[in-house]
C-alpha cells in the first residue's frame, strides 16, 4: 500500500469512529426564539446521571459553557454565555424519550455553532451513550430561508481497480443542507465496508471494487436537502481503468 492509500485509510477509519460513536443534530431556529439542543441519555439501562456537561466549539477548541450535576444543580460557565438565565436544561421527557434538552433562549447570531453534550453516569459503562453533537443555525427571519443549491456536482471518474477515489458534492442553502448519495437509483445508507459518505458531502472509496455481486462502478448522484426543499445533482459515472496485461 502506497503512502496516499495509507493516508486515505487512516482518514476513513477516523471518520468511521466519529460516525459510529455519535451523530450530528442540525437545529435551525429564528432569532429571539428558544433553541433546543438534544442530549441522548439512557437512564433505563445505564443508571442515574452524575453530570451533563455542554461544550461549544470555538476556534477548534471545545469550551465548557454549562453543566448539570446530580441533584439538579445547574451552572453557566465560561464567558460565552453572558446571561445566567439564558440557558437551562429540560428533563421533562427524559425517561420516556431518552433525550434531555439544553434550552437557549433569546437566540442571537453569536449563539450559532457546534455544540456537544458529555454525559457521565453514576456507574461507568462503556456501552452507554456519552456524546451527542449538535449544530445550531440562527435564522434572522423567514425571508432569509433559501432552498438548497448545488455548488459542486460530482464528475465522471475513471480509477484503477483497487485504488482509492472520491466523488464530490457541495451545496449551499439556509438552513445548511444535508447531502444524500444515490447509486443506480438506490440510496446509499450508512457506512459500507470500503465506501463512506463524508461530513463534507463527498463520497469516499477506500478502494474501488468491481465484482458481479456488489460493484462500486455505476451511476451516482447526490441530493441536497433542507427544510425548504431539495435539489438533485447531475449524474456521474464511476468506472475502473482497464490496463493491458
Amino acid at each position: 500500500m502506497n503512502l496516499s492509500s495509507l493516508i486515505n485509510l487512516l482518514f476513513l477509519l477516523s471518520c468511521l469512529i466519529i460516525l459510529t460513536e455519535s451523530r450530528v443534530h442540525e437545529i435551525a431556529t429564528f432569532g429571539d426564539q428558544i433553541a433546543s439542543l438534544p442530549c441522548e441519555v439512557d437512564v433505563k439501562n445505564c443508571g442515574s446521571i452524575e453530570m451533563i456537561s455542554w461544550f461549544k466549539n470555538v476556534s477548534n477548541d471545545w469550551e465548557l459553557v454549562y453543566s448539570y450535576t446530580k441533584g439538579g444543580h445547574e451552572k453557566v460557565l465560561g464567558h460565552l454565555i453572558k446571561q445566567a438565565d439564558k440557558v437551562s436544561m429540560d428533563h421533562s421527557n427524559m425517561s420516556t424519550t431518552g433525550i434531555t434538552y439544553l434550552r437557549i433562549k433569546n437566540l442571537m447570531l453569536s449563539d450559532e455553532g457546534s455544540y456537544k453534550c458529555d454525559v457521565t453516569y453514576s456507574h461507568n459503562n462503556k456501552n452507554c451513550p456519552t456524546l451527542t453533537y449538535s449544530k445550531l443555525f440562527t435564522l434572522g427571519s423567514k425571508d432569509h430561508l433559501r432552498p438548497p443549491r448545488i455548488t459542486e456536482h460530482p464528475s465522471d471518474t475513471i480509477v484503477g481497480r483497487g485504488e482509492p477515489t472520491k466523488l464530490d458534492c457541495r451545496a449551499e442553502g439556509n438552513p445548511n443542507p444535508t447531502i444524500e448519495w444515490y447509486k443506480d437509483g438506490k440510496p446509499i445508507n450508512g457506512a459500507h465496508h470500503n465506501r463512506l459518505a463524508l461530513p463534507t458531502g463527498s463520497l469516499f472509496f477506500l478502494h474501488v471494487i468491481h465484482n458481479k455481486k456488489d460493484p462500486d462502478t455505476g451511476t451516482y448522484w447526490c441530493v441536497a436537502r433542507n427544510e425548504i426543499g431539495k435539489v438533485q445533482s447531475r449524474n456521474a459515472t464511476l468506472n475502473y481503468a482497464c490496463f493491458p496485461d
